[in-house]
């Protein structure tokens, strides 16, 4: 029944319980899960959550400030069935993948669907290696709540850093790295159908049961469109300038304008 909403209102699950999906031998368990939907999805999801005993919760105002409106996230709201919570995260975009890539930490750019399980940085995280996306750093310091967030996966293991020459260096390697060369690079321009992207697919999935075999299945996702992304920040090497970071999906519009950071 649940993989059936997913499947039908094309969310994806994201946060610590993707990443605890990928390998769960990490010590920690994941103590909710963030379901994210597009844009006007949310009341249709809710409703059907509600049916399998759900129901929303009022104060939400130390749960939201975990999330940023300017990461083109619309709504949050919170059901709890008493033992369990479910965020659903509502995009501002028809896609649900554009607010994964503006997440703080290369480690959490994962989503699970009802089809199977996707990773940006999979070479990183199989390393319990991690970026800090640049993406949140443009104009603010870390806020308090992005700093608990750094802190939590620090104490799960991960190895926190803004740059993969920074890795090298305190291992004593040969800095062999060519910026902008490499999918782990903070510079390269990234899509979700690259191949330095994973997707793992379930051995029986609900699409088999629902649609007609005919119907092709997608690597990424239930569409053909592509989330196309750079962390940016300051060059690996000095050979460029620092690169305004910015995310976007063809075609597609965010609620406040088009999904991209401005540049200058």
């Amino acid at each position: 029944m649940f993989l059936e909403i997913i499947f039908a209102h094309h969310a994806v699950i994201s946060g610590s319980l993707a990443l605890y999906l990928f390998d769960p031998s990490r010590g920690w368990l994941p103590n909710d899960m963030d379901l994210y939907v597009p844009r006007r999805r949310v009341f249709c999801v809710m409703k059907r959550l509600r049916g399998l005993g759900y129901i929303p919760v009022k104060d939400m105002t130390q749960r939201c400030c975990h999330y940023h409106a300017s990461n083109d996230i619309a709504s949050v709201i919170m059901l709890t069935n008493g033992d369990r919570t479910i965020d659903i995260v509502e995009s501002t975009t028809v896609s649900v993948l554009s607010p994964i890539f503006k997440f703080h930490l290369t480690a959490v750019m994962n989503y699970a669907t009802a089809e199977g399980f996707f990773s940006a940085y999979p070479v990183l995280m199989s390393r319990r290696r991690s970026l800090i996306n640049p993406m949140q750093f443009i104009s603010n310091l870390p806020t308090s709540p992005m700093a608990a967030c750094f802190e939590k996966y620090l104490q799960r293991g991960y190895d926190l850093r803004y740059s993969p020459q920074q890795w090298a260096a305190e291992e004593g390697r040969d800095v062999d790295h060519t910026c902008r060369g490499s999918f782990e690079c903070p510079h390269a321009v990234r899509s979700t159908f690259d191949s330095g992207c994973l997707f793992i697919r379930m051995r029986t999935n609900i699409r088999t049961i629902l649609l007609p075999s005919h119907i092709p299945l997608q690597r990424c996702f239930e569409d053909r469109r592509a989330v196309v992304w750079c962390l940016g920040g300051n060059p690996c090497d000095g050979s460029f300038e620092p690169l305004c970071p910015f995310s976007s999906l063809k075609g597609a519009h965010s609620s406040y304008g088009n999904i991209s950071s401005p540049e200058g």
